[in-house]
């Protein structure tokens, strides 16, 4: 995880293209990769997100039984990385105040910032390394193999989400080398034929 883009193209040149492919092309050679599902695609999907402190608190087991029973589901997808938020989330344009009604051991919790749930090999990573959880609980399991090897062996498809961000906020405050920019000429290719924004996070 070196950096982060998105991509806003209206109108481009031939050259523009040239230029962005290469970036692409690098910044997928970094991080690590996880095994595919071999679980066919099916004619309708319907997936639903889990949580890592919902696998611990109710169990991978229960929640598939849940989630294919009551729901329909036949996809899953676990919150590899999170960002922080109260959850279940809450906003004032809701009515009434949420919780989880059927969590045995927690009505809410607020999940920490940008804290990875998988077991990352540091070592293919750059100078931007995936942080875990402070608690032990969530540190010190592996949720998304767990989520990943339950779904499969029921034959779900199962993949995996990074939610928002995967750099802590704090982190990016002392570095503002890292911190977004935006960039409207491109190494003097703009020109009047294109309309092209680039963010991007700064080498990792």
């Amino acid at each position: 995880m070196k950096c982060y883009k998105t991509i806003n193209m209206k109108t481009t040149s031939i050259t523009s293209y040239f230029l962005i492919l290469p970036l692409l092309y690098l910044n997928s050679l970094s991080g690590q990769t996880i095994k595919r599902s071999n679980v066919p695609p099916p004619p309708f999907e319907v997936t639903g997100s889990i949580y890592p402190w919902e696998v611990h608190d109710e169990g991978i087991d229960l929640i598939l039984d849940n989630m294919t029973s009551i729901a329909g589901i036949n996809s899953v997808y676990m919150l590899a990385v999170m960002h922080q938020e109260h959850r279940p989330f809450n906003s004032d344009n809701l009515p009434g105040k949420f919780y989880f009604n059927h969590n045995p051991v927690r009505h809410e919790w607020d999940a920490e910032d940008a804290k990875a749930y998988f077991r990352p090999h540091l070592e293919m990573y750059g100078r931007i390394k995936p942080e875990l959880s402070k608690f032990s609980w969530l540190n010190e399991t592996d949720w998304l193999k767990v989520v990943l090897d339950k779904a499969h062996a029921r034959g779900l498809r199962a993949g995996a989400e990074v939610s928002h961000t995967f750099i802590p906020r704090e982190y990016l405050k002392s570095h503002p080398e890292l911190q977004r920019r935006r960039l409207q000429k491109l190494i003097g290719l703009y020109n009047q034929n294109v309309d092209l924004q680039y963010q991007v996070y700064g080498p990792g």
